[in-house]
C-alpha cells in the first residue's frame, strides 16, 4: 500500500475593505432563487448568482463582500508570479499543457 503526504498551503492576502485593513480568505459563489411573478405578463422567475469574497476583518468578523469593495494590499504579488515563475495552466491529462515565460525569457 502505498503512503505519502499531502501539503495544503493557504496563502492570506492582505487586503483593504472600505479604507480598513482586513484579509483574504478566500472567492466564493452565492445563488438566490427568485419566484416567478405573481402578475400578469410578469416574469418567469429565475436564479441570481455571482461571486464574492470571504474577508476577515481586524476584530475578527468575517464577512461576504463583492470583489469590487476589497483592494488587495501586497501588489508584490503580482510582479512575484509574472517575473520570478512559470504560469503553468492546469491541464487535463495526455494535455502537454501551456507554458508562459517569465519575462525575461520573452525578451
Amino acid at each position: 500500500m502505498a503512503t505519502g503526504e499531502i501539503w495544503v498551503k493557504l496563502e492570506i492576502r492582505p487586503i483593504y475593505y472600505k479604507g480598513r485593513k482586513a484579509v483574504f480568505h478566500k472567492w466564493s459563489q452565492y445563488s438566490n432563487i427568485i419566484p416567478p411573478s405573481p402578475m400578469v405578463g410578469g416574469h418567469g422567475g429565475g436564479v441570481i448568482s455571482g461571486t464574492v469574497a470571504i474577508i476577515e476583518t481586524a476584530d475578527g468578523t468575517v464577512l461576504e463582500v463583492f470583489p469590487t469593495e476589497i483592494q488587495f494590499a501586497d501588489p508584490g504579488y503580482i510582479s512575484q508570479v509574472w517575473n520570478n515563475q512559470r504560469i503553468r495552466p492546469m491541464k487535463k491529462e495526455g494535455d502537454p499543457g501551456v507554458d508562459i515565460p517569465a519575462e525575461e525569457e520573452r525578451n
